[in-house]
């Protein structure tokens, strides 16, 4: 995919990493695993957004170059400091430099209309009812299959009865 292509994820990364928060080091003994970089995050996280998987397939396209426990803190940093959404609109501003972008007359229709009952009759799925499936369970099954459990159950070994003590009543 183009939007993989190392030359368009190092342009892309060039535009944010200047926006890029500035790591803190506080953890409490003041030792920890070393940081990932920050490009190589970046990757993963593009990768889930081109590809529309979860973050563990990202993890595993990355070659576990990076957990995605870190790929999911990272993407959460990253959205709070606004990294995305500026550049969403340096890239809005870029496709009006070139192609010269007029939003002024752009219009988007969220509706959803509702399907007339007719469209959809040809397409109904019957689903048993809650008594229909306990007559389903209840029901017989035809004479050929209890032959069949019948022959079945005479062909198996019976193993040897114990044959039991009768039980003693108990006083009360």
């Amino acid at each position: 995919m183009r939007a993989l292509d190392p030359e368009v994820v190092d342009a892309v990364f060039a535009a944010i990493e200047p926006l890029l928060p500035v790591p803190t080091d506080d953890h409490p003994l003041g030792f920890y695993n070393p940081r990932i970089d920050d490009r190589v995050c970046f990757e993963g996280i593009l990768t889930r957004l081109v590809v529309g998987c979860s973050w563990e397939t990202a993890e595993q396209l990355m070659r576990h170059a990076v957990w995605d426990t870190t790929l999911r803190t990272r993407n959460n940093t990253w959205v709070e400091a606004g990294i995305f959404d500026h550049l969403a609109d340096e890239a809005i501003a870029a496709y009006d430099r070139i192609i010269e972008l007029d939003l002024s007359e752009c219009s988007i229709d969220g509706s959803q209309p509702v399907a007339s009952p007719r469209a959809s009759a040809s397409r109904k799925v019957v689903r048993p009812r809650d008594h229909d499936l306990r007559q389903l369970r209840t029901t017989r099954p035809p004479e050929s299959i209890r032959r069949r459990l019948s022959v079945q159950r005479r062909a198996q070994p019976t193993s040897p009865t114990r044959v039991r003590e009768p039980r003693r009543p108990t006083r009360r």
